[in-house]
């Protein structure tokens, strides 16, 4: 069979199929929600530097500390695995915030039993807010320009935080973010170049996230899910 019959049969294929995929975009479900991305800092570095055993051990460890702090509110959702990164959703921004910010702080303290570690145990992450598709596939997806900002937004090279939030999720739930400003600290907002967002065609809006640990372990509001575990 001659490699030319055999390009023209699969591309003939392949475009029967994308005809389908348009017929079919019309039927997906639109779903609004909190993303969110936390990914484990420098782990292709890590695995170079430490070999694939202790490389597989931090990755399993982000991994066991994601699922343990999300399980105490069934609101958040582990949508799906990427590399040593997960994207999380919820329905309203509380229970993905309150999660995060025991993520952050868990990491952190993680990050402490070895400081003077190369590429230490540390996170970053990030939340957006919007519309996204419902995709039908072997295992549930999403597509929506909240995600795609979302993965910009990951990007950010900061020397201050390694927590941001897209200025439309901060806007749409600044009154529940607020409740938490004792020890929760937000930036004033910032543009992504466009060549950090990889010449997206809507302007990237961010905010800095800091957290105040001694004002966090101060604070006895909220939390509810896991105060009752």
């Amino acid at each position: 069979m001659k490699l030319n019959f055999i390009i023209t049969r699969l591309q003939a294929q392949i475009e029967k199929e994308q005809e389908n995929f348009e017929h079919s975009y019309s039927t997906l479900t639109d779903d609004t929600k909190v993303w969110c991305m936390i990914d484990l800092v420098g782990s292709s570095n890590y695995r170079l530097l430490n070999g694939p055993k202790l490389g597989y051990v931090r990755g399993e460890t982000f991994f066991s500390l994601i699922k343990n702090v999300i399980k105490s509110d069934t609101e958040v959702r582990l949508i799906k695995e990427i590399g040593d990164a997960v994207l999380l959703a919820s329905n309203g921004i509380r229970p993905i915030l309150e999660s995060l910010i025991l993520i952050n702080q868990i990491a952190l303290n993680l990050e402490k039993t070895k400081p003077k570690e190369y590429y230490p145990f540390q996170i970053k992450s990030g939340i957006s807010f919007g519309v996204s598709k419902r995709l039908i596939r072997q295992n549930e997806d999403f597509l929506g320009s909240s995600i795609d900002m979302l993965a910009r937004i990951m990007n950010v090279k900061s020397s201050n935080s390694r927590f941001f939030i897209q200025e439309e999720a901060y806007s749409h739930f600044k009154n529940v973010i607020k409740e938490y400003d004792t020890f929760l600290k937000i930036s004033e907002v910032k543009k992504m170049s466009q060549d950090q967002t990889k010449d997206m065609l809507k302007s990237v809006l961010y905010r800095e996230v800091n957290i105040d640990l001694e004002e966090l372990l101060k604070f006895n509001d909220h939390f509810v899910k896991w105060k009752k575990n």
